[in-house]
């Protein structure tokens, strides 16, 4: 029983880490983005989808955990949807890069 608590506590610990260690490169990352006088209402947008997504995530794997008794349809969607989001980020920096190296008329 004690060696199943410290592997819970070490798991915890690791979860921690990296979830501060996303939360702030959040920040940093609006930080850089958007103006400052437009970083709060910037950063609660970004914190409102990023909390909404942990949470619809969850629950809907809850969910089909629940319907199929398994987590690999919830971890495929899951890694689905982070390749959407790659994706997403590649399709923006792409954009940014060449808004920034257009030749002014």
């Amino acid at each position: 029983m004690m060696g199943d608590s410290l592997s819970l506590l070490g798991l915890s610990a690791v979860f921690g880490f990296g979830f501060a260690g996303n939360m702030t490169c959040l920040i940093l990352c609006v930080r850089e983005t958007v103006p400052a006088g437009r970083f709060g209402g910037a950063l609660g947008m970004v914190m409102l989808v990023a909390w909404a997504g942990m949470g619809a995530g969850a629950y809907a794997g809850g969910l089909l955990f629940d319907a199929f008794a398994s987590y690999a349809l919830s971890f495929a969607l899951a890694g689905a949807a982070g390749g959407l989001n790659l994706a997403t980020l590649l399709a923006l920096a792409r954009l940014r890069h060449r808004h920034a190296h257009a030749i002014p008329a």
